[in-house]
């Protein structure tokens, strides 16, 4: 494609309704003799600018504001385009709520779906009725 594509939000509402997703957590066993540590180490890997540097978005947006500055002035076009939304919607997003029932489930088996359809191993009429069959499946479960 030769065109240039952009990104931008929704249009605001009376209510927040973004929901910001964590890309990755990172979490210390209740049982490891280093805790202190652990916690040293994600405390520098999510809030140090040289870090950060290091990471780029290899795992999303930095969380730390000062991180995301720091890192800002090598960001790509298509960081950038992804900070500026990420901006714009902050101030507007609501609490990351619980994943929904069987949504693991619902992700593992689109993408052998996915899969299928993309090896030819059935046509894409089939991936939609299985796509189709699983949804109501799983609504039900």
């Amino acid at each position: 494609m030769t065109d240039q594509l952009g990104a931008t939000t929704l249009p605001a509402g009376g209510e927040k309704a973004y929901a910001i997703q964590m890309s990755q957590y990172l979490g210390i066993n209740k049982n490891s003799p280093n805790q202190e540590a652990a916690a040293l180490f994600i405390n520098f890997f999510v809030t140090s600018p040289e870090a950060g540097e290091i990471l780029g978005t290899n795992r999303g947006i930095p969380c730390s504001p000062v991180v995301r500055e720091a890192i800002s002035e090598k960001s790509t076009p298509a960081d950038a385009a992804v900070y500026s939304i990420y901006d714009a919607i902050s101030d507007r997003s609501i609490p990351q709520g619980p994943n929904l029932p069987n949504d693991q489930e619902f992700i593992n088996e689109l993408h052998l779906i996915g899969q299928n359809v993309a090896y030819n191993s059935i046509s894409a009429d089939q991936g939609a009725e299985d796509l189709f069959d699983l949804v109501k499946r799983l609504i039900v479960k």
